[in-house]
């Protein structure tokens, strides 16, 4: 085995602090603007992950009193510390600007003239206070889901009034703050009908990129990443559809599934492989994808059966979870690869092959796995130097160095040559003849 190999190994094992590529940002959603965590609790785990990126929460209720200028109270302190403590070390920042504030007159969605006037002013405020640590400003939260509706259960908000509130700030806030990227619609799932009335009110018109939370969890079976990936594919075409738009940028700015003992609950070692397939697709997206925030970095509570407790990297403990290796893994591909690229193995499988643009001394990964366990192999060979498998498990069959014929598993198994390119040699194809090899028996 040859030392960059080697070095690439050693990488693939180890959550290091590695950052990924300029132009596709890799991040967690975090809680201080909430009151959840502390930046005491959020930092020496999101150094052990190498976050590119935080997304966090400004709460309109806690940044005005009656009769008082705007000033941040209660945890937006907390969260103002965390902004400031991240700001040297390169780590961008999503920061949601939501919800209603009843000082300023605005309960539930500002969805009159006079409530997005009040809530304009409110985002005008926090580009101003926020503007030198902050690059990324997205407009509410999950508005098609009701979130911020003051209503039990939440009220569905209608995609025309969320694009009238847009009309209102996007433009003010460009004004205060050029430079600064502001993300909008934030749909919740796979909302197609919502995102049709959303591109009917040209809501693209008034926000830099769409973000996007395309949740599957609750979809049982069938919610696996490439569901969501899928999903993003339509509603990129849909955008797409008029040419003003097709260079609008997406943002996943949520996405996750449960580790709870509900129905929708995961184990967690499928949750880490979930995160490899889900951002391994998004990637090879790029540039259209711009970048993951994973949901979320910590467990929201302790509670088995709360869907909402059970979403983190870490448990609330600080335990890490599988996720966590397996986002550095991920990690110490995207340092090494910046050309990614995904192949056509069928409707059964993936493969996506990483490269580098520094040449084909670089080497390149193909990482390749089933999407519901069903059989799929693929002859993968590389031009100028032995394929070793890094990662995963499972069966496959040499046929000499430089050529392995591989079986899809739910879990990726990732193969890396240190030299040249790797291509598909055959497939799809049936999955006999493939030879047994013991989970975590080296290859």
């Amino acid at each position: 085995m040859t030392r960059a190999l080697l070095c690439l190994l050693l990488a693939l094992c180890c959550a290091a602090p590695l950052r990924a590529e300029p132009g596709f940002l890799l991040g967690v959603g975090t809680h201080a603007g909430i009151g959840r965590d502390t930046t005491a609790r959020i930092r020496p785990m999101l150094a052990s992950i190498g976050a590119d990126a935080i997304r966090d929460d400004l709460l309109w209720s806690r940044v005005q009193s009656p009769g008082e200028a705007p000033a941040i109270a209660g945890a937006a302190r907390e969260l103002d510390g965390l902004l400031s403590a991240l700001a040297g070390d390169g780590t961008q920042v999503v920061l949601v600007l939501a919800y209603g504030n009843r000082d300023a007159g605005v309960v539930g969605m500002p969805d009159t003239e006079q409530k997005r006037e009040a809530f304009a002013r409110f985002a005008e405020w926090a580009v101003a206070r926020f503007g030198s640590r902050v690059h990324y400003f997205e407009i509410w939260n999950e508005w098609n889901a009701g979130l911020g509706s003051g209503t039990r259960p939440p009220t569905p908000g209608r995609a025309e009034d969320y694009v009238a509130l847009m009309r209102t700030v996007y433009p003010r806030l460009k004004r205060a703050a050029p430079g600064a990227i502001i993300l909008g619609a934030g749909i919740n799932g796979t909302d197609s009908d919502w995102l049709a009335r959303f591109l009917a009110a040209r809501g693209p018109d008034f926000l830099d990129g769409i973000s996007v939370h395309p949740y599957v969890h609750f979809k049982s079976r069938a919610g696996v990443p490439e569901r969501a990936v899928e999903w993003l594919d339509r509603a990129r075409a849909a955008v797409s559809q008029r040419a003003e738009w097709r260079d609008k940028p997406f943002y996943v700015t949520e996405i996750g599934w449960p580790n709870s003992r509900r129905p929708e609950g995961i184990a967690p070692e499928r949750t880490a492989d979930f995160l490899t397939r889900f951002v391994l697709l998004a990637r090879a997206r790029s540039p259209w994808i711009r970048g993951v925030w994973w949901y979320e970095l910590v467990d929201g509570g302790s509670i088995p059966r709360n869907n909402e407790h059970n979403f983190g990297l870490f448990r609330r403990a600080g335990e890490p979870k599988p996720a966590v290796a397996a986002l550095g893994r991920v990690r110490a591909l995207f340092e090494r690869f910046d050309d990614w690229r995904e192949t056509d193995v069928g409707a059964d499988a993936r493969l996506v092959i990483g490269q580098s643009s520094r040449g084909a001394a670089a080497g390149a990964c193909a990482v390749f796995w089933s999407v519901f366990d069903r059989p799929a192999v693929v002859t993968l060979a590389s031009e100028a130097s032995t394929l070793d498998r890094v990662a995963g498990s499972g069966r496959y069959r040499r046929s000499g160095a430089d050529r392995v014929r591989v079986e899809a598993e739910s879990q990726p198994q990732t193969w890396c040559a240190d030299r040249g390119r790797i291509e598909v040699a055959s497939g799809p194809e049936t999955s006999t003849g493939i030879a047994s090899r013991p989970s975590g028996s080296p290859p």
